[in-house]
C-alpha cells in the first residue's frame, strides 16, 4: 500500500497500461503486482483500466458496450 492519493496511482497505472502493445508477460505481471501494491486505490485503478479498454482499436465491440453500461 501506498500514501499516494489514488488520482496518482491511476496515473501511474494508465501510463503502465499504455506500455502494454502486446500480450507481455512481464508487462501483465507488472500491473499485476502494481494493482496488488494498491488495492486501497482499486476504484481509481479499474477506472483506469476502463477508459484504456475504450481507448484501444480493435478491442471487441461487446466489451465496449459492457463499459458503458
Amino acid at each position: 500500500m501506498t500514501g499516494l492519493p489514488s488520482d496518482e496511482v491511476a496515473e501511474d497505472y494508465k501510463n503502465s497500461l499504455e506500455d502494454l502493445t502486446l500480450n507481455s508477460r512481464y508487462e501483465i505481471s507488472n500491473l499485476t503486482v502494481i494493482a496488488k501494491e494498491n488495492v486501497d486505490h482499486a476504484l481509481a485503478i479499474s477506472r483506469a483500466t476502463e477508459n484504456h479498454i475504450k481507448t484501444v482499436s480493435g478491442f471487441p465491440l461487446v466489451w465496449h458496450r459492457h463499459l458503458e453500461t
